[in-house]
């Protein structure tokens, strides 16, 4: 501390307590602060003691100093504690000349700051038990405040107690004094330090990854830190060396570390790895070559759930030192793609279309890129890449995706190319398939026209080329054709009771759109927009009134198969016995509504009525 006692104490030889006792006269002495007696004695001690020390105080006190007796008959009957000797003890209190806080301070400004510091401690840890209702913020600063508290209560106690306490005190017991408060100064800071580690990096990382600190890091934390104040208190306070100390600790550390350094690595990688947050539990990552779901970060080890629904346990030192690839991360989406080889036959352009159509069909898929990769000695290579959210569903993306390309590749006679050893199947023009017969022969519901009749219909077809995000049809506005998806992807809408619009299906090259507005004349029951750009084939009432007239039985084999499609579409679930009748009733619907939006005779309707709701009248 830069504090010294310079003392001289003295007694009597031979006249114990009982016959001579020394008493301090500070009146006749003339001590007092401003007296000369005063003023000489610093005087002459600092001549004394040179230059860089200040005089700080000047004490006088008396005590009793026990002596043996060694045999003296003069001192017989004394006990045998000894000799009880008054003793007369002077003592002039030196520091260093140099700034020191405890110096700063006078008698009557400790005690006033140790009271006041004694008094706010107290106060600040009440305050501090409503830890639950105070913000974060607040609390903080009310606990900086408190640490302060107790580093100036130390600060004013040592002050006020040396300098009070230095008058009345013998030079041994004051020495002792110093090396308490030498000694605090090391510990209590040190106390302070591994609270402020608890309170700053221990409680907000255990808040934010919601886990507890092992014991283990905390306990070898706070073992570091008082391990380094005991070394500081034999080297400053104890004026010892540490030569031989930090050897031998040193082999200690170096075999405790050899033994628990794998788990020492695996736990400061967890503290890293919750710090950082790579990922988080519930996302899907990659760490080397283990890919599965996060379900648990603990200290020591990293868990993974495996799509096989195994759990792998990787330890958390491993993780820190391996690749880590995370499909949530910056957001949930994640990219995927898939290769298909094809004939090089066929016009990259066209291909690229047909691919891009079968991505678009899937409604969860997001941005497809279909890119071509040039050509081998035996197959066009395309990569398919698209953005999908789940990525836990990555097998049923790919299985679904791998099905509707092998669904519009067959639509367009593009068969893929697997084995360079298979002869290939001679190849014919894609846009042969595209054609209004070719369209027309595909679909079922024109299975109830003959040959001539499509080959005739194929001549009426109107023709459209829409660029992707066109309305093709509005909901509720009145129709009287039907379109036929010859290339792209459109996806339905519908307006729900509270107006907002919803995306219910998609269709692709080979669907059609708007058959009852055709056959029944009902308003558009959806909004139809294409996705990418789309050819289409519109075929309108006037186009189908001249075969109605020509052929009645066209009007019922219409009808059936508007039944069977509407019963398809609703999924009845009835009976056997009841199926037949439900279908017979929904046909006779439908022939009474074609028959009124035709302007055709009436037919003989067969029907229960009391199922059927129509007036066919």
């Amino acid at each position: 501390m830069g504090n010294h006692l310079l003392s001289l104490s003295f007694r009597h030889h031979d006249h114990p307590m009982g016959q001579l006792i020394y008493d301090i006269d500070v009146i006749g002495m003339g001590y007092h602060a401003n007296s000369s007696f005063v003023a000489e004695i610093k005087s002459e001690a600092m001549r004394g003691i040179g230059s860089g020390w200040l005089v700080d105080n000047i004490t006088f006190n008396q005590d009793v100093v026990q002596k043996h007796s060694k045999g003296d008959p003069r001192f017989f009957g004394h006990g045998k504690s000894g000799v009880g000797f008054s003793q007369f003890n002077f003592g002039i209190h030196i520091k260093k000349d140099t700034f020191t806080l405890r110096n700063q301070f006078s008698i009557v400004t400790s005690k006033i700051l140790l009271l006041t510091c004694a008094i706010l401690l107290v106060l600040l840890s009440r305050a501090t038990h409503f830890k639950a209702y105070i913000p974060d913020s607040v609390y903080n600063t009310l606990w900086i405040f408190q640490l302060l508290s107790a580093l100036l209560l130390l600060l004013s106690a040592e002050s006020y107690l040396l300098s009070y306490l230095g008058i009345h005190l013998s030079t041994s017991l004051f020495e002792k004094l110093v090396l308490i408060f030498d000694i605090l100064w090391w510990i209590i800071p040190a106390i302070l330090v591994t609270q402020s580690i608890n309170r700053f990096i221990w409680e907000p990382l255990e808040k934010q990854t919601g886990r507890n600190v092992p014991n283990l890091i905390r306990r070898m934390i706070e073992f570091l830190i008082y391990l380094l104040t005991l070394f500081g208190i034999i080297a400053f306070v104890f004026h010892q060396a540490l030569t031989g100390l930090l050897a031998t600790s040193g082999v200690l550390a170096m075999i405790l570390g050899l033994a628990v350094q794998i788990n020492i690595a695996n736990i400061f990688s967890g503290i890293a790895i919750n710090i950082e947050q790579p990922f988080r539990i519930g996302d899907w990552v990659q760490i080397g070559d283990n890919e599965g779901q996060v379900i648990d970060i603990n200290w020591r080890t990293t868990r993974l759930q495996t799509r096989s629904g195994n759990v792998v346990s990787i330890a958390n030192g491993q993780v820190s030192e391996s690749l880590i690839q995370n499909f949530h991360y910056p957001d949930d989406l994640y990219w995927e793609k898939i290769f298909v080889n094809v004939d090089p036959i066929h016009p990259p352009d066209q291909v690229e279309k047909v691919l891009t159509n079968a991505v678009v069909l899937i409604t969860d898929v997001i941005k497809p890129l279909v890119s071509f990769k040039g050509v081998t000695d035996w197959a066009a290579n395309y990569q398919v890449g698209y953005f999908v959210k789940d990525y836990s569903q990555k097998s049923i993306y790919q299985n679904v995706i791998w099905k509707s390309v092998w669904k519009h590749l067959n639509t367009y006679n593009i068969a893929p190319v697997t084995n360079p050893y298979v002869p290939r199947k001679p190849q014919h023009d894609i846009t042969s398939e595209m054609t209004p017969i070719a369209m027309l022969n595909k679909l079922s519901l024109f299975n109830a026209f003959s040959d001539e009749m499509k080959f005739e219909l194929s001549q009426y077809v109107r023709t459209y080329q829409i660029p992707a995000q066109s309305t093709l049809i509005k909901q509720g506005e009145p129709g009287d054709s039907l379109f036929i998806i010859v290339e792209g992807v459109v996806a339905i809408h519908i307006t729900d009771d509270k107006g907002e619009e919803i995306e219910v299906a998609r269709k692709r090259a080979g669907d059609i759109i708007g058959e009852m507005a055709l056959l029944t004349g009902e308003v558009r029951s959806a909004t139809v927009i294409s996705l990418t750009e789309s050819h289409l084939f519109e075929i309108k009432k006037n186009d189908i009134s001249p075969f109605l007239e020509k052929d009645p039985d066209l009007l019922d084999r219409l009808s059936q198969m508007l039944a069977e499609r509407k019963m398809a579409n609703e999924n009845v679930r009835a009976s056997r016995l009841n199926i037949e009748k439900q279908q017979k009733n929904v046909k006779n619907k439908y022939l009474a509504q074609i028959q009124k939006f035709f302007a055709l005779k009436h037919r003989r309707i067969d029907h229960d009525t009391d199922d059927l709701e129509t007036d066919y009248s």
